[in-house]
């Protein structure tokens, strides 16, 4: 079976705080020679409840890599299983530090992004003081986790276990202490 992952970094308003969440949506039986735009048009289609707008208000990431919504998975060497991060506009203009992030996984090769990620996420590592010891059952413990984290791009298994033993497994807020924004 043929299918793609989206991992959906949105923001939802409750009455008492906003909340920055992602949500994995899965397209099966998915033709991997059409554009991600048309791609992004049967994920609209099978999600009616989330009121997507057109691919265009969308940043589609691939390992840290943003991709052309004019290209196929195919030319974009997105496998089968991949999952690409979806963050909307909105939130890229408004938040600095992503905004910033964003303009710098696009005025860089992949191979300066992956340096100069991995000196940040061993200098977070060195200098955030971690008292979770990390035990061989807890890669099996965080499998899953750990599988979605290296399809982002973050390819640190070390790094990426140590967040999610800090989070308690939650994604969302691992991504963010990999980040630093925890």
């Amino acid at each position: 079976m043929t299918e793609v992952y989206f991992e959906y970094l949105c923001t939802r308003k409750n009455k008492y705080a906003e909340i920055k969440d992602t949500e994995q949506l899965c397209l099966e039986d998915i033709d991997f020679k059409l554009t991600l735009k048309d791609i992004f048009e049967t994920l609209k289609s099978r999600y009616l409840n989330y009121n997507f707008k057109t691919a265009e208000n969308y940043h589609f990431i691939y390992l840290g890599e943003i991709c052309d919504i004019n290209k196929s998975l195919n030319t974009l060497n997105i496998p089968v299983n991949g999952s690409i991060m979806m963050l909307n506009n909105k939130i890229t203009t408004n938040n600095v530090f992503i905004s910033n992030l964003m303009k710098f996984f696009t005025s860089v090769s992949s191979t300066e992004i992956e340096n100069n990620l991995n000196q940040i996420m061993n200098n977070t590592i060195v200098n955030t003081p971690v008292n979770l010891e990390i035990q061989e059952q807890d890669y099996e413990t965080y499998k899953e986790q750990l599988i979605t984290l290296e399809n982002m791009g973050f390819i640190e298994k070390e790094t990426n276990l140590h967040s999610l033993k800090r989070t308690g497994g939650d994604i969302n807020r691992a991504v963010e202490w990999i980040l630093g924004l925890d």
